[in-house]
């Protein structure tokens, strides 16, 4: 029989997905224009325009009025497993995921594992059986075991695409998104010592990979000027103590620490985190600790201003360090399409930057 020949707007149509597969071309890439496949191919603009809406139709590319006409992003899905949802920091790294995945016609699987090992188990078996494109996970507990646990070897295993956030995890084949907490508690410690203070002690959180990460950076900016902290001195606590705010066990526990802390003459104390340093505050303003005239105080995560905005300050109550959250959501989404487009895993620390508050200094208001 005679072979019929292929129509001129399917030899345009597999041309531009051809670049597409390639890799020449990636979502959100201007395509050529009707005018440039007429000249390549030949053509009318006629025929280049049936070609492109053709693919306009199935999702291939997308029309934007006035701009052109761009390579689509295929619809997928990705879950997200966080430590919280509704508290602290984490609405706002959430609405830096969102915010990302909007623009890439993603919808959004959203669990919490609730500092539960049990439950962030269950959490990852159900992402994996949503046949998800891509995974955001933060592993605070399981990051901060020795071993590897369940949750760990389920990702490794299921070729998922995956990015960290926030806690690392001894691996090179899903991509990390983290903060540089040691060198954000370095800020605070260098701070510290400007203001003269030589009798530190710490308030960290054990079981939790940043809680050993801002640890060693704390000890580290200490050692480097000759100053080391007995361990006495370093007040330890589990992430599930500060889940409860009417833990009166470990309230009493940190309140036998303070009075020990101020008669062995210390005169700042840096905390894990700002939950942790407004445990602390809220103990001197019980028991009639002046802070900053008798303790300085700090903290990390700058939570202070995801309800105020630090414009409206005077000076922030907190001392404390900036993380990053929206900002670090949206690059964790970008990351994430990287490894779902083939590139390789990778680590980024975001940056950080100190907010400098009354819990250790005096603001004087311009």
């Amino acid at each position: 029989g005679v072979e019929l020949e292929q129509p001129k707007y399917q030899l345009v149509q597999k041309y531009i997905q051809d670049l597409i597969s390639q890799g020449t071309l990636r979502p959100g890439d201007r395509s050529p224009s009707e005018n440039e496949l007429a000249a390549i191919f030949g053509i009318s603009r006629q025929t280049a325009r049936h070609a492109i809406t053709g693919l306009v139709s199935t999702g291939v590319l997308s029309r934007r009025r006035g701009s052109g006409t761009y390579v689509g992003y295929k619809s997928r899905r990705v879950g997200v497993c966080i430590t919280y949802l509704d508290t602290y920091i984490f609405p706002d790294i959430i609405r830096g995921i969102d915010s990302a995945l909007q623009s890439r016609d993603t919808s959004l699987v959203l669990m919490a594992s609730r500092n539960d090992l049990g439950l962030e188990k269950n959490v990852i078996e159900s992402m994996l059986a949503h046949q998800l494109d891509g995974m955001i996970w933060e592993p605070a507990l399981t990051a901060g075991r020795e071993c590897p646990d369940d949750a760990v070897n389920l990702v490794l295993n299921s070729d998922l695409p995956t990015v960290l956030i926030n806690s690392p995890l001894p691996c090179d084949s899903v991509s990390q998104v983290l903060t540089r907490d040691r060198e954000g508690m370095f800020c605070l410690v260098e701070h510290l010592l400007e203001q003269g203070h030589i009798h530190f002690g710490g308030v960290f959180c054990s079981d939790m990979a940043q809680g050993r990460r801002r640890f060693e950076g704390f000890a580290a900016r200490l050692a480097a000027v000759g100053i080391n902290v007995p361990f006495e001195d370093i007040f330890w606590y589990e992430s599930g103590d500060l889940t409860d705010s009417h833990n009166t066990e470990f309230q009493f526990r940190l309140n036998e620490y303070l009075k020990q802390a101020l008669a062995d003459g210390i005169t700042a104390i840096c905390c894990y985190n700002d939950q942790a340093a407004q445990q602390l505050l809220t103990q001197c303003q019980n028991s009639g600790i002046s802070v900053p005239a008798n303790l300085a105080i700090t903290g990390f995560d700058a939570a202070e201003r995801l309800q105020v905005p630090h414009s409206s300050l005077d000076c922030p109550l907190l001392t404390s360090v900036v993380h990053p959250c929206a900002e670090l959501g949206i690059t964790a989404v970008n990351e994430l399409f990287k490894l779902i487009e083939g590139d390789e895993p990778r680590s980024i620390e975001m940056p950080v930057s100190p907010v400098y508050g009354r819990s250790t200094e005096r603001c004087l208001r311009l």
